[in-house]
């Protein structure tokens, strides 16, 4: 219902995407943590302003990774020291993230948890179909997003490294239902503020992806491969794309 009112808005006001979506940012974020644990609606005001709140609060550093973004050199980037700086952006705003949910998982009653874990159960089991069900044609996609039409060479490429894909994705999964057992066994406590310290404690932990496996590292020379094949067209596509981008950080600011 939520979903259809605003699309209802955005067929009636004439809106651009930008202006409908980020004024109201902090709405559809709640609505999507609604529709997973479920909250009553004083819950969902109550994650709706604190994320709101962290938008205002976390524009400066929205600024200092749009002014990286723009000013990567694409052909001559480091790859290592971008994914850190991006690690490090992530997980210091996902340490504010952890704290907004946490406070509501901690206090869900047993209907709600009822419902959040017949819905984990549902969303694992088509993530997991998924994961089985993707093929090179879907990285594809992702790499044009970014660069326009792809090589044969870069196809090539990206058919050579499938098993690595799959060995990431298979990674994600297994981190996923390791942190839910252990999310599960946490939300039987009945001290609410154990439950909600030692929630944040699991998602901060997990939030944390300075490490570099050595799937991520593959990963980073097969991006570097890639990127090492690209053509002036390309180029070109990425710095349009990036200037689409620029414009959603502009609009953001603008509204937070």
């Amino acid at each position: 219902m939520k979903k259809l009112l605003l699309l209802f808005f955005l067929i009636l006001n004439g809106c651009s995407f930008k202006s409908l979506v980020l004024p109201n940012l902090s709405f559809i974020i709640a609505d999507r943590v609604d529709s997973t644990l479920h909250l009553y609606n004083e819950q969902e005001y109550e994650v709706r302003d604190a994320i709101k709140k962290l938008l205002r609060e976390e524009k400066e550093r929205f600024k200092k990774i749009q002014n990286y973004f723009n000013a990567i050199s694409i052909q001559e980037v480091d790859e290592q020291k971008g994914y850190q700086f991006f690690a490090d952006n992530y997980y210091a705003i996902a340490l504010k993230v952890n704290r907004i949910l946490a406070k509501q998982m901690a206090r869900l009653d047993k209907k709600q948890l009822k419902k959040f874990q017949k819905t984990i159960k549902d969303d694992n089991e088509e993530v997991q179909k998924r994961a089985k069900e993707k093929k090179p044609k879907d990285f594809y996609k992702r790499y044009s997003y970014f660069f326009g039409e792809l090589t044969g060479e870069q196809k090539n490429l990206i058919n050579d490294n499938m098993s690595l894909f799959r060995d990431l994705a298979k990674r994600r999964i297994e981190e996923r239902l390791k942190t839910q057992r252990k999310l599960n066994q946490i939300l039987e406590l009945k001290d609410i503020e154990k439950k909600e310290k030692l929630i944040i404690e699991l998602f901060d932990q997990n939030a944390d992806r300075s490490k570099l496996t050595p799937e991520r590292k593959k990963s980073m020379a097969q991006f570097k491969d890639f990127v090492k094949s690209l053509t002036p067209s390309q180029v070109e596509h990425f710095q349009k794309k990036r200037l689409e981008i620029d414009k959603w950080f502009e609009a953001y600011f603008k509204y937070y």
